[in-house]
């Protein structure tokens, strides 16, 4: 019965529950079932979920409820009441945590911007320093701990691995109350402190959800998600540690397990968020320990401009990281450092009564002690810290007062510190240096070296904004007022300090590698601020080979980019001051500099007193040319630093005067007068201004002392740019002291000169002075006894060479002397020229001794230097001597080609040349000079029939053996004729053609003329021979009496040509051409008439129709004569028909209406029976006639063709059968031009074309004469006389 119940009333309280979380009210005096099996109101009992206390009696929820729906139900928690205890707050204590609803989102925003994987202990060691601690401790603890008796069931999360940070100062409780106090963003108006426990704390919520605090004997948690021990609107609960040991134990397990909390004051507890949460991703104890590692070996420079903070220390489950102290070298910096803190203004008050800067550099070593995969290594940097508050400036206060009105409190601090020296450290890369703003920013310094500065930070720290990038705003012009002061004033102590580690020349580049040096804005303000704080300090270096001293500024004298480095090093060697600079410190330096101070670059004038000075120091004040090792100096000792220098000094001033104005046309070089840098051919070296000279050393070679060197003066010239565009004009240039050598200057040295043309060099040189120099007007008397005129003594194969006999002549022997190298030609050519010459008794001056480009006019005034000279020479040789005749032909056709040479360059020498007789005759006839009455031409002898016609002689013309190559441009400036065979006959034969064949009838000395026209019209075909041959009239007609164009004529073996000779002799050729093969063959090939024209056809006509008449009657010659005629008034006819010719038509029917034709008649009855007998008896009748039957008649009337067999016995028919003969032509125009013959001439040609009054006539008398006594003629249908009349008129 008791069971029943109790099973009723946990039954009823957990339904109840149930529906009070569906929303139903809570009923009022409620009761529960306790663990005593008693009901009792709920606010009388608890729930048991802190059963290890047992110190309180409190009646407890019954065992088979859970703590849920107790909660639900309303019953008190044993572990919230012991919680409270240990809170033991009063009102304002617990309004210290923020109460923002936005608080998270503000957090996350920042985590946001510190993603920096050492934000976290850069914040901690910040806030570490600013509240006064010496030591900074942190450690990863990956162990986890038990979660029973822990003060929230919810806070079981954070007993697993987490984070400790620990200093070694206790806290006071304002600065815990102002981190409770994190989420309104409130910050001291202290200007000891850089945020100290601002906003940037919240970086803890980047590994934790909820962050724990021990110190001051309470235990903190920062529980901004409200998810671990946060109750109502706060986020965040404290609790005493003593309670927290008695109730708790579990919670402050992890802080007395480690020791951290006998150990240190304050320890921060950071657990790793185990899950995905409001404020982040979880995070593994092992990828912190990547990080922790990352961060603790690169941690010494958060010391470098701290405060307070002495040691940094980080450890792992595995023991110690890293580890690093601070100490002081000297004795005193301690107490300084700390005395320059603690007297810095800390209010307002105190920073407007501040009048004066306030400086400090010391000296800090940073031991480490990292541990590494080899063991635990150890490490010492020195480092030199300065420090600068900027106090009186009255622009800085004003800065720092509106600051401070805006609520943030900073002073004018800055600090810049760099290493000294690092035992067991390697160099670090240039971006490893870092801007700080008391910690180190993500942004890189620029330099060798850490600087610090009060900024006015971006969010994140990792922007420094300035007015070029983010306006005037009052931040920006804050940092630029630090960067460009306290900032750069610290560097400037930082490079005097850091001097002393320049040993040489090649330390200086990291030296300057403490200036900023990349291209953003707020580096290169702080390089130029810092050389702008530097200028009147010993920053400057002047560097030798060995040695660096510091010379200070504003201007020193400065290195210069066109002088060579190991020269200005011998210079500062010597004591002249360059101060050497990098170039983009140089690009700083002259921003640094104001208005009006000019930057001193080394230039000629400072080079030139310098060198003066230290010459006289060594020297003395007297002109002295002394052996260059023994100049006394580093930079005059050797003489590729004088040329230099030298060139240098030039360089300098000649850019200088083109910079003020136009260039001069008279350089001279008054800045080198006095300056030591005259260096001899002789390597002594002396001052400007003492004689010396410029050119033809190798005339006195003995005397080298006396000429400047070759280098030095290439030195100079190579160095006045001529090419500048201030330059308009030629410049001279005259230096002091040194002039070219003048032929006064050799006098006194003849003998020298004598022994020096000994030789074919001294020869050489001594001729090119004279080609070089403005020589006076009597030079040559004054040398003409001189043997110095050198020619070539005799001739060997391919050279000519030089005999110790003949090699000098007297100069006065120069105007019989020819200077081959001025004529024209190829080398090889004036071989054979000067072969030539020498043939002629000419003096050819020596050319391997004497470099003949270098010879003039001016300098051999009487030497042959021309070719029209030379020319003129030869001339008068050939009209004194004969010279020219003496010649072989080899050399005569050497001159020819050497006048080609100059022809073609233009000179017009065929005045001369035409007089000389160089020009060959043709067949091998000698030489010949041109004469102006005759025309000369050559054949090409590569033509086939060259041979032939060099032996026709045309009248006025003289034919010359080709020329060679070389010879032919003379040839045609002489009007020489150079012609091809067909050229010739074009000019030379066909013009003159028509008086050699009127001259010889007989033909005999015309015919090699025509023979060799033939040769090139019918062989060759030559087009331009043939119609050129066409139009010349040279061909003689039969009778003798005019000469012809080939095209008049006709051909002799034309049709009747032969038969009608009498009347056609002026129309024929010659008869001696007519018996000549080829002169037929060239004029028929030339147009020769191959058929008789109209006209003489017509002439035949009328020859042969008057013969008709004759009383001899019909001969054989007429019968001939007709067939011939005939046969050749056919052909016309044909094609008179053809072409529709009116005028040939009507001569044609001229000749065609004469009495020309054989035709036979049967004029007699007798015939006519006969006749029609032998017809009727046969198929064919006899063709047979006897000479009485034939006669001569016209075409008109004419019965042809099978008219014949029509028309026999009315009309007359013809009878073109001569014997031996053919018809051709005849029955060519039968067959095609039947219409022709019948409407132009008259002829019956066809029996169906034959009149019907002809047909009727002719069967009346043939019937007639067959059958007298017979009314009716019957004719067989197979014979003759049906098949031709009687059919047709049957038909018809």
């Amino acid at each position: 019965m008791f069971a029943a119940s109790q099973n009723l009333r946990v039954a009823l309280a957990t339904e109840l529950a149930q529906r009070l979380r569906d929303g139903e009210e809570q009923p009022a005096d409620l009761l529960v079932p306790t663990k005593s099996d008693l009901l009792l109101p709920v606010g009388e009992v608890y729930l048991d979920d802190a059963p290890w206390n047992t110190a309180t009696a409190v009646e407890v929820l019954h065992p088979r409820l859970s703590h849920a729906d107790g909660r639900q139900l309303g019953c008190t928690s044993v572990r919230d009441e012991l919680a409270a205890r240990c809170e033991g707050l009063d009102v304002s204590e617990e309004d210290a945590f923020g109460q923002e609803a936005d608080l998270v989102d503000e957090v996350k925003r920042l985590l946001s911007d510190y993603s920096g994987q050492a934000d976290v202990f850069a914040e901690f060691v910040q806030n570490t320093d600013d509240f006064g601690a010496e030591e900074f401790y942190s450690m990863l603890c990956p162990k986890s701990f038990a979660t029973e008796r822990i003060v929230d069931e919810r806070s079981a999360e954070l007993q697993g691995p987490s984070l400790y940070i620990c200093s070694s100062k206790p806290l006071q409780d304002e600065d815990i109350r102002q981190m409770q106090r994190v989420g309104r963003s409130g910050k001291r108006l202290d200007f000891g402190s850089a945020g100290r426990f601002g906003v940037g704390l919240n970086v803890m919520y980047r590994y934790s959800d909820c962050p724990q605090l021990l110190a001051n004997g309470r235990l903190h948690f920062f529980d901004l998600t409200k998810s671990f021990v946060a109750r109502g609107e706060r986020r965040g609960r404290q609790f005493r540690t003593d309670d927290l040991r008695r109730d708790f134990p579990d919670t402050m397990e992890p802080f007395l397990a480690s020791g951290l909390a006998d150990r240190y004051p304050v320890v921060f507890r950071l657990p790793l968020r185990r899950r995905r949460s409001e404020l982040g991703s979880p995070v593994s104890a092992r990828d912190l320990k990547v990080d922790l590692r990352a961060i603790a070996v690169k941690s010494e420079e958060m010391l470098l401009f701290t405060k307070h903070l002495k040691k940094l220390t980080f450890q792992d489950d595995g023991g110690l990281i890293a580890e690093h102290d601070v100490t002081f070298e000297q004795a005193g910096d301690e107490a300084n450092y700390g005395n320059f803190f603690r007297n810095l203004p800390a209010t307002l008050t105190e920073l407007e009564a501040a009048q004066q800067d306030t400086k400090l550099v010391v000296k800090k070593s940073i031991q480490s002690r990292i541990t590494t995969e080899q063991g635990l290594a150890t490490s010492k940097v020195q480092w030199v810290v300065a420090h600068h508050v900027q106090l009186s400036s009255q622009a800085t206060r004003a800065l720092a007062q509106q600051l401070f009105d805006g609520g943030t409190a900073l002073l004018p601090h800055g600090a810049a510190a760099a290493k000294l020296s690092a035992q067991g450290q390697g160099e670090a890369p240039i971006d490893s240096w870092k801007m700080c703003c008391c910690l180190p920013t993500p942004i890189a310094s620029g330099c060798r070296a850490w600087l610090h500065g009060s900024f006015v930070l971006g969010s994140s720290r990792k922007v420094i904004p300035l007015p070029e990038e983010y306006g005037q705003s009052l931040g920006a012009k804050w940092n630029q007022q630090l960067l460009e002061g306290p900032v750069a004033s610290s560097l400037c102590e930082v490079l005097v300090c850091c001097r002393d580690q320049v040993s040489n020349k090649a330390s200086l580049a990291h030296y300057f590698e403490l200036l900023p040096g990349s291209e953003k804005q707020v580096t290169k303000n702080i390089a130029v601020a810092t050389l702008r704080a530097s200028l009147g300090r010993d920053i400057f270096p002047v560097a030798s080979a060995d040695t660096v001293r510091w010379v200070s500024g504003p201007t020193p004298v400065l290195r210069s980019g066109d002088l060579g480095e190991p020269v200005q090093d011998a210079l500062s060697a010597d004591g002249l001051d360059l101060v050497m600079l990098p170039d983009r410190v140089l690009q700083q330096y002259k921003r640094a500099l104001s208005e009006s101070e000019i930057i001193q670059v080394l230039n000629a004038q400072l080079l030139g007193n310098f060198l003066q000075q230290r010459w006289r120091q060594v020297h003395g004040p007297r002109p002295m040319e002394v052996p260059i090792e023994n100049a006394g100096t580093s930079a005059l000792s050797r003489t590729e630093h004088v040329l230099e220098l030298l060139g240098f000094v030039m360089r300098s001033d000649w850019m200088n005067r083109l910079a003020s104005g136009p260039a001069p046309e008279q350089y001279d070089c008054q800045h080198l007068l006095g300056v030591p840098l005259l260096l001899t051919e002789a390597r002594t070296l002396t001052s400007f201004g003492q004689l010396k000279f410029s050119d033809h050393r190798s005339l006195l070679p003995r005397r080298p002392s006396l000429f400047m060197a070759r280098s030095a003066l290439k030195a100079i010239h190579d160095n006045v740019d001529r090419q500048h565009e201030a330059v308009r004009g030629r410049v001279r240039i005259d230096v002091p002291g040194v002039r070219p050598l003048r032929l006064q200057d050799l006098l006194p040295f003849k003998a020298e000169m004598e022994a020096l043309c000994q030789t074919m060099e001294g020869l050489n040189d001594l001729w090119n002075f004279f080609a070089d120099k403005d020589t006076p007007v009597d030079w040559q008397v004054q040398l003409a006894e001189w043997r110095i005129l050198p020619v070539y003594g005799k001739l060997t194969t391919g050279r000519v060479s030089l005999q110790p006999e003949a090699a000098l002549l007297p100069l006065r022997h120069s105007p019989s002397t020819v200077v081959l190298g001025r004529l024209q030609g190829q080398a090889a050519f004036k071989e054979k020229l000067a072969q030539a010459l020498l043939g002629c008794g000419v003096h050819l001056l020596n050319e391997e001794i004497l470099l003949s480009s270098r010879l003039g006019d001016r300098v051999l005034p009487s030497v042959v230097c021309s070719d029209e000279d030379a020319l003129q020479l030869l001339f008068a040789l050939q009209e004194t001597h004969g010279a020219v005749d003496q010649l072989s032909p080899a050399h005569r056709l050497t001159i020819l080609a050497y006048c080609s040479v100059l022809q073609a360059g233009g000179s017009d020498v065929t005045h001369v040349v035409r007089q000389l007789p160089l020009f060959k005759l043709a067949q091998q006839q000698g030489f010949t000079e041109l004469s102006s009455t005759l025309t000369y031409c050559c054949i090409n002898p590569g033509d086939p029939h060259a041979g032939a016609l060099e032996r026709l002689l045309p009248p006025g013309a003289e034919i010359l053996a080709w020329p060679t190559a070389e010879a032919k441009p003379i040839y045609e400036a002489c009007n020489v004729n150079i012609c091809s065979g067909e050229t010739f006959m074009e000019k030379f034969v066909l013009p003159h053609l028509p008086t050699i064949c009127a001259a010889h009838t007989a033909g005999n000395n015309s015919e090699p003329y025509l023979k060799e026209l033939h040769a090139f019209v019918v062989k060759e075909k030559s087009q331009t021979l043939i119609q050129m041959a066409r139009r010349t009239a040279f061909v003689p007609d039969a009778a003798g009496t005019s000469m012809h164009t080939p095209g008049s004529l006709v051909d002799p073996s034309a049709l009747a040509a032969p038969s009608f000779l009498e009347v056609l002799k002026s129309s024929l050729p010659a008869a001696w051409l007519c018996t000549s093969r080829v002169a037929l063959e060239l004029l028929r090939a030339l147009g020769l008439r191959l058929s008789l024209p109209p006209q003489l056809l017509l002439i035949c006509a009328r020859y042969l129709d008057s013969l008709a008449g004759s009383s001899d009657g019909m001969t054989v010659r007429l019968l001939a004569m007709s067939h011939d005629l005939v046969e050749g008034l056919a052909h016309a006819m044909a094609f008179a028909a053809v072409s529709e010719d009116a005028a040939a038509t009507g001569l044609l029917k001229a000749a065609a209406s004469l009495r020309v034709l054989l035709v036979r008649s049967f004029s007699s009855d007798v015939a006519v029976s006969e006749e029609a007998q032998r017809r009727c008896r046969a198929m064919r009748a006899t063709q047979g006639a006897r000479l009485e039957q034939l006669s001569l008649a016209a075409f008109q009337g004419t019965a042809f063709d099978s008219a014949f067999r029509s028309l026999w016995s009315v009309c007359p028919s013809e009878f073109h059968f001569p014997a031996n003969k053919n018809r051709n032509q005849l029955d060519h125009l039968l067959q095609h031009c039947r219409k022709y013959m019948e409407e132009s001439l008259g002829a019956h040609v066809k029996d169906f074309a034959a009149p019907c009054r002809l047909v009727v006539q002719h069967l009346h008398r043939v019937c007639t004469l067959l059958h007298a006594d017979k009314e009716a003629v019957a004719v067989s249908t197979d014979s003759l006389m049906y098949k031709a009349p009687v059919k047709q008129y049957n038909e018809r």
